[in-house]
């Protein structure tokens, strides 16, 4: 069985860095844990510490204004 975390990072930039200090963290206890980073396209410097990173569709975590949604985004998650 595979084993592995999502972390969701999306809309304000500093989710972005926290998504980092999470990961680092996560690694540390446990190294052979997949880490997979969900995004929104913004660049996050130290990529290095996720396993895969995967961004999400604009129409995914946004309402038909543009406004962010985060209830949507996690539903959409898939």
């Amino acid at each position: 069985m595979s084993r592995g975390v999502y972390i969701l990072a999306i809309g304000n930039p500093t989710y972005a860095q926290w998504a980092v200090n999470l990961a680092a963290s996560v690694k540390y206890y446990s190294p052979l844990l997949h880490i997979t980073l969900l995004h929104d396209g913004k660049k996050i410097v130290e990529d290095f510490i996720f396993d895969e990173l995967v961004q999400i569709n604009l129409c995914d975590y946004t309402d038909k204004k543009g406004m962010f949604q985060p209830g949507k985004a996690k539903l959409n998650i898939y």
